[in-house]
């Protein structure tokens, strides 16, 4: 549940996602910062206080950040550089397209249970760490990509 102070009228309100009514909110801090509900994927940056109808910013909004790469952080640790590098691609990349937010939906009903088999398994460890190293290298890739995309100018083939 996300939750906020009005900076106008000080009221604490509790907030759900105004495009589903769903309770599962998520802070990106992001530039700029939004709020995600993680049911439906929709973004926004403020919400309406329900007393006076100022907008709260969502930096101003208390969430969960949105943290949810299984594998990775179970191969590289949550700090890791590399699971930095996926929360990029997929803030970035992923769920701004339909396909890439298909993907990541099936990604957070799948990659639970991989968790157990990786964990018992060195063999399906060693496996999937290839695998998710060859798609940390892609994603990787592809911030580059759009961190030059969004700085024109620098950019030179």
């Amino acid at each position: 549940m996300a939750e906020g102070t009005c900076p106008a009228c000080g009221h604490h309100s509790q907030f759900t996602c105004p495009n589903c009514g769903h309770t599962k909110l998520a802070h990106q801090p992001a530039s700029p910062p939004y709020m995600m509900c993680l049911q439906c994927r929709y973004k926004w940056s403020s919400l309406k206080c329900t007393r006076c109808g100022v907008d709260i910013r969502a930096n101003q909004i208390r969430g969960d950040p949105l943290k949810l790469c299984f594998i990775a952080t179970e191969l590289y640790g949550p700090d890791s550089l590399q699971v930095a590098t996926l929360r990029q691609f997929r803030d970035q990349s992923l769920l701004v397209n339909y396909l890439g937010i298909r993907f990541v939906r099936a990604y957070y009903h799948f990659s639970p249970a991989i968790i157990p088999l990786i964990r018992r398994s060195s063999l399906a460890r060693a496996i999937i760490f290839v695998l998710v190293s060859l798609f940390v290298s892609l994603a990787r890739w592809a911030n580059r990509r759009a961190d030059l995309r969004t700085r024109p100018g620098e950019f030179q083939e």
